[in-house]
């Protein structure tokens, strides 16, 4: 049977021992503790960040309709009528590949050369399936046939842009008037290609 001093030095013993094992749980959890803080450290900025970043980018969106906005105001005259090319327009950017910055400048080439805003968004419709097809910026097609209807004729110059950007308008003004390019060139350095003429083989691309 032990002695008293020997259950002493026994339960103190196991006393240590549970203590030892109690920090040791401590220990365990509080690392634990530190991982999931950190995690949530983590979540909050992977949350927050993408948000944040969202935020600014719908911001910026608003900004640049309300921008648009007041210049087609003063291109047309209307508010009402600016509002609703602004709609039009974000209606046919969410149909194309092009971006609406993009569509907002080339539609403000066509008003600045003279065609009517409510057959803008037909325009811009043949003129982006040229774009994309070429793979060429919008505002170039607008802008390329905006000097030509101010011209009223399609000139060397406007055919030679076309054709630099891998349209094939020589071809097809060969085709439809019957000629050789050669002659096409010869027509259009003499001003006898008018705007009708051009209009219509781009559309028939």
């Amino acid at each position: 049977m032990a002695t008293i001093a020997e259950l002493k030095v026994k339960i103190g013993a196991n006393v240590t021992d549970f203590d030892k094992k109690l920090s040791k749980v401590q220990n365990n959890l509080q690392n634990v503790g530190k991982k999931m803080q950190s995690i949530g450290k983590g979540m909050t900025v992977g949350i927050t960040a993408p948000l944040g970043l969202l935020g600014a980018a719908a911001l910026k969106s608003a900004s640049d309709l309300e921008t648009m906005g007041v210049a087609f105001e003063s291109m047309l005259g209307s508010g009402e009528a600016a509002s609703q090319m602004v709609k039009d327009l974000s209606d046919f950017t969410a149909k194309t590949p092009f971006q609406l910055e993009g569509v907002g400048k080339a539609a403000k080439q066509l008003l600045s050369f003279g065609v009517q805003g409510d057959q803008v968004i037909g325009k811009l419709k043949f003129l982006g399936d040229i774009a994309a097809g070429a793979n060429i910026p919008l505002s170039d097609m607008a802008s390329i046939f905006g000097k030509s209807k101010a011209k009223g004729k399609a000139m060397t110059e406007e055919l030679l842009q076309l054709s630099d950007r891998g349209v094939p308008v020589i071809d097809t003004l060969a085709k439809k008037m019957r000629v050789s390019k050669e002659a096409i060139f010869d027509m259009a350095s003499k001003g006898k290609i008018s705007f009708e003429i051009l209009q219509d083989s781009l559309i028939s691309l």
